[in-house]
């Protein structure tokens, strides 16, 4: 560039002393002249001042990998995410369990505390997620958890489905005329037993932008059930979910319909979520029952010919940043034939018949909820609330039988009859950083969220009268004060929850014992 300027003066030389011969230049060519010449000499020293050209190698690698910037891939677009929760927990020690023998229990239940009341660290959750935009029209997700597979953690009582359990086992006749003897693949079958399927969460497919305001999902993942329990798990309230909050995965397929405000996309995949008036139309397989305790939903094979159906709706009449704030309202309706086997209700507690060994149950669930988040002077301020009801029927040897009618060798309630399984909460919180602290100096006040939760559940599930196939059901009231402080939002933030826990009394004839199970849990939290 230097060589180009210098023979640029000398030819303008040139020519001005040649043109200098005919006529002398006036003096606005000569100003004209000196602008240019200071022009072109800016233009060299900014480039001479530049930095040097990258490599071609140098700038994919920069595309691919650099600061803010997604991964991706050779074919499409792939997007890696992930979420770590670390707990800290302690529980109110308590040696004694719920059925702790000398409270008037007919029989003698060896019912222990000792394992369930010690303070530990946890990982709870060590998600990771793989999202491939293969084409505009198709998007794969894929998400692990290798922390589901610990084993060894006590059932707290916030975010399970039942505080007791027995393992679910029975003998099926190898032949006609056999003697009853354990069969593992049918075992398997009906419970989704052997090596429980954990460690794979989601694995599904979307369909988007075939068909107007309308997505398609086919794979395993959430049904939409409950709104808590569709909720991903890194944007929670509180530490946990409720009792029945988590609604296990199924396998099956979805269309949504997304309209009035429509974001695009799939919900499944983080688009399509600010529509407001949506609806999801679902098939799943439903193995297992809807209480989630007799085996787990995902990855397993169907333990019958029937699938189950489920309708959601969801509704936004008021969503305004404004000064209505914003309400959503929404409810499910679920309903399927459950259960395969050639018993009939007479010999229902005396299973000799080969087969899955399990009545066909007609199978419902429905659930209401809503939400408002503050607008105004309210903002920073919101409630929730949500109600469960589930109708089912348990798997062989999933409920204790307290009088050993059922099975006295494991004092076990070999088949029950269906019974209504009924949920709820209600909670209230403020985000001081988008109300009274939005204002203040104070980075630590606006971080704050004190939230309060009160839930209702039906967990604990015992047989104990003359008639084995009744399933007599109790409720567990759980009061929770927490205190989240968000460093970063959702992807880096701290929670910390104190549970009172109030187990029941019990009938007359079976006095609990009053279980010391208050908790206190810190959450740490990471989300990229």
């Amino acid at each position: 560039m230097r060589v180009t300027l210098t023979g640029l003066l000398a030819a303008l030389l040139l020519i001005g002393t040649g043109s200098a011969l005919a006529a002398a230049p006036s003096q606005t060519e000569i100003d004209a002249l000196k602008r240019d010449v200071e022009a072109l000499r800016a233009k060299v020293m900014a480039q001479s001042s530049a930095a040097p050209v990258r490599s071609s190698v140098e700038q994919v690698l920069e595309n691919k990998y650099g600061p803010n910037a997604n991964v991706t891939s050779r074919t499409g677009k792939l997007q890696f995410g992930g979420l770590v929760q670390v707990w800290y927990y302690w529980i109110q020690n308590d040696e004694n369990g719920l059925f702790t023998a000398g409270g008037g229990a007919p029989a003698p239940i060896a019912d222990t505390n000792t394992c369930s009341d010690n303070d530990s660290f946890r990982i709870r959750r060590a998600e990771l997620s793989f999202k491939m935009d293969i084409h505009e029209n198709v998007t794969a997700f894929v998400m692990i958890d290798p922390a589901t597979e610990a084993a060894s953690y006590p059932r707290l009582p916030i975010g399970i489905k039942r505080l007791n359990n027995v393992s679910p086992e029975f003998s099926a006749l190898a032949a006609e005329g056999d003697a009853p003897t354990a069969t593992d693949f049918v075992k398997n079958v009906q419970t989704g037993g052997g090596s429980v399927p954990k460690l794979l969460q989601d694995a599904f497919i979307n369909f988007h932008g075939l068909v107007p305001h309308h997505d398609f999902t086919v794979g395993q993942y959430k049904p939409t059930f409950s709104e808590e329990g569709f909720s991903p798990s890194s944007m929670l309230d509180f530490v946990e979910r409720t009792l029945f909050g988590d609604q296990e995965r199924d396998l099956g397929f979805t269309a949504h319909g997304t309209w009035w405000g429509n974001g695009g996309g799939g919900p499944y995949c983080g688009g399509g979520d600010n529509g407001r008036l949506q609806y999801w139309l679902s098939i799943f397989d439903g193995a297992g029952n809807y209480f989630g305790s007799a085996g787990q939903l995902r990855n397993r094979s169907d333990d019958n010919d029937n699938k189950d159906l489920l309708v959601t709706l969801l509704l936004r009449p008021i969503w305004s940043d404004d000064n209505e704030g914003k309400l959503e309202l929404g409810g499910s309706a679920g309903w399927g034939r459950h259960g395969e086997g050639r018993l009939n209700e007479d010999l229902i507690n005396t299973p000799t018949d080969p087969g899955l060994n399990r009545p066909r149950t007609d199978a419902r669930r429905f659930s209401v909820y809503g939400k408002y988040f503050g607008g105004c002077n309210f903002r920073g301020l919101w409630f929730k609330s949500e109600m469960l009801y589930i109708r089912d029927r348990n798997a062989p040897q999933s409920v204790i039988d307290l009088l050993g009618t059922g099975d006295p060798a494991t004092l076990a309630q070999t088949i029950g009859s269906p019974m209504v399984v009924r949920s709820l909460y209600g909670s209230v919180g403020y985000k001081m950083g988008e109300g009274c602290c939005k204002e203040s100096k104070c980075t630590f006040l606006r971080a704050l969220e004190p939230c309060f939760r009160y839930e209702e559940s039906d967990n604990i599930w015992y047989a104990v009268k003359a008639d084995p196939l009744h399933t007599t059901v109790d409720h567990t009231r759980v009061y929770t004060l927490g205190l989240n402080y968000y460093i970063k939002g959702h992807n880096a933030k701290i929670q910390a929850n104190y549970n009172f826990v109030r187990l029941p009394n019990g009938p007359r004839e079976l006095p609990f014992h009053q279980v010391d199970s208050d908790s206190f849990i810190v959450n740490f939290q990471v989300m990229w």
